[in-house]
């Protein structure tokens, strides 16, 4: 994928852990009326269990789908991007890691952000009226 010029931005791993969402976001979660954030909320309980001790020392997660898709529609504050062509190391050690080698300025990828990302899904999921 990488190796085509194609117009894409990447919110790298790095990027990504530190943006969580925690047993106190879950309770938040899991007062919302409707179908769909009670869903969310009993599905969550495993992948907090499952990163608890790890990934991350307590009931946490990152937020690996909805981050990006938050950053694809623009929703968040503070989005730093870099341009570059991404390349994926393939040595013994590194494999996987994804590094910028050289100028591109249809590749992209999120250094950073401000803020919150679960807050901000939160706040949306209650902003909502929710079906059934």
């Amino acid at each position: 994928m990488f190796a085509q010029d194609w117009d894409i931005t990447t919110v790298p791993l790095d990027v990504m852990m530190t943006q969580t969402l925690d047993a106190t976001d879950l309770v938040r979660l899991d007062a919302i009326p409707g179908a769909l954030p009670r869903a969310l909320a009993a599905m969550l309980p495993a992948y907090l269990d499952f990163y608890e001790g790890r990934v991350f020392p307590d009931r946490r997660r990152a937020l690996h789908d909805p981050l990006t898709a938050m950053v694809a529609a623009g929703a968040l504050r503070g989005v730093s991007v870099a341009r570059g062509r991404i390349d994926v190391r393939l040595e013994r050690g590194e494999r996987g890691r994804t590094v910028s080698s050289h100028a591109s300025e249809r590749q992209r990828w999120v250094r950073g952000m401000e803020g919150s990302a679960a807050e901000l899904l939160l706040d949306r999921l209650e902003r909502r009226v929710w079906p059934g």
